[in-house]
């Protein structure tokens, strides 16, 4: 049951708080990092420290809000571009708070899992191989021979048929039980939860790790799931935020914004970088996030965020920083000033909130090296936020021409 309810914003802090044992153990199992509880010595009450996540953490008896500094409605198209949800772009824009977003998120997956399921599941051939009482299919002989030899009623037998079990549907029920995991005190969802899983039983759950979502491929048999699959990916991705080295499922919607601001500055200078493809005489390229050595003998990695070269030439390293700047500014320059000496260019960009601290351009002694500071524009509209990111492409034309 919710006792309390608590609100902050990302990269803040709220004091004297009330917290269960149990919602206190759940923080410090799962969301270190993320959300982080300390006790007020002077209270016995509770502090609470959030970073670079913004969405709704549902512990045993207190549900805790993180609001983003960015519009939702830049959040909502930063998402749709990033994750490939076309038809989701005008969908959120009236929404005031990230508790409506997420909703309204978790909603539209429901709908439209229950319209796929109304049209029915998609199947396809399994082979089965099993030892039973049953023949069924072509009785495999030699393992017969070897396993069975004494059991005249076990038959190792080979078969097909049409299952259900597709790796479609197994990513779809792994986002149905999250999405459950979050709404499961929200009594008026769980009937349309419990309803839906009825059809996925033949369905089994994959493991989170080994789930590769890049290997999906639709045609017309299966064009119906990409909208679908598309809200799935996202809701396990924002359900687990270290999906890549962590199979548990957090009881919270959390978008990572850090990384978000990330994919959506690269995605976006991708396709855009082709509209000043004339000013250069080789072709345009942005790696994203591309290993490199910064020592000649191979000993130190690199992994710059972007780099914009023409032909085999490195034109600038973009480096994006969704971060309090005070207390790590030098750090963020070392770090860019070495990936620009190991890319051999002299034009180096640092991104961020425009909401930080101003950045000055930084002319490097000894060399023509410069660092470039951009503020991408989030607490504005769209058009100020892609007029800003565009703005890059401009600084590193002009500083190359």
């Amino acid at each position: 049951m919710i006792k309390h309810c608590y609100q902050l914003s990302e990269h803040s802090q709220l004091t004297n708080v009330d917290l269960t044992q149990e919602d206190v153990q759940t923080l410090l199992a799962l969301f270190v990092g993320k959300l982080d509880v300390t006790t007020n010595m002077a209270t016995s009450k509770y502090n609470l420290q959030s970073y670079q996540y913004a969405g709704v953490i549902a512990l045993p008896h207190t549900k805790i809000i993180i609001e983003p500094k960015t519009k939702i409605v830049n959040l909502n198209y930063m998402i749709s571009k990033v994750y490939g949800l076309a038809t989701f772009q005008n969908c959120a824009t009236e929404f005031g708070s990230i508790k409506e977003w997420s909703d309204f998120v978790l909603l539209l997956f429901l709908e439209l899992v229950t319209e796929l399921t109304s049209k029915g599941l998609n199947k396809h051939f399994q082979e089965i191989k099993e030892n039973s009482t049953t023949i069924k299919g072509g009785i495999d002989f030699v393992k017969q021979a070897k396993e069975n030899f004494g059991y005249p009623l076990q038959h190792h037998c080979n078969y097909t048929e049409v299952s259900s079990n597709t790796i479609e549907n197994q990513i779809l029920k792994l986002a149905l039980h999250q999405v459950y995991s979050i709404c499961e005190l929200e009594s008026q969802l769980i009937w349309q939860l419990n309803k839906l899983e009825k059809y996925f039983t033949s369905v089994s759950l994959p493991n989170l790790i080994k789930i590769n979502l890049s290997q999906l491929s639709f045609n017309r048999l299966n064009e119906q799931y990409r909208f679908p699959l598309a809200l799935a990916q996202m809701i396990l991705e924002m359900c687990s935020p270290l999906l890549e080295g962590n199979s548990h499922l957090f009881p919270a919607f959390l978008i990572d914004l850090n990384r978000l601001f990330e994919r959506y500055v690269a995605d976006y200078l991708a396709k855009t970088c082709s509209n000043y493809q004339h000013f250069f005489a080789n072709k345009l390229t942005l790696s994203y996030q591309t290993q490199d050595y910064l020592d000649q003998t191979s000993q130190i990695r690199i992994i710059p965020d972007l780099v914009l070269s023409s032909g085999e030439k490195a034109l600038a390293v973009i480096d994006t920083k969704y971060k309090l700047a005070t207390s790590e500014l030098n750090r963020d320059y070392y770090q860019i000033i070495s990936y620009c000496l190991a890319k051999n260019t002299l034009c180096g960009v640092l991104v961020y909130p425009n909401w930080e601290i101003k950045r000055e351009k930084i002319y490097i002694k000894n060399t023509s090296l410069v660092v470039e500071c951009i503020g991408v524009v989030l607490d504005k509209g769209v058009q100020e936020l892609n007029g800003s990111i565009d703005s890059i492409i401009q600084l590193i034309t002009k500083a190359n021409s």
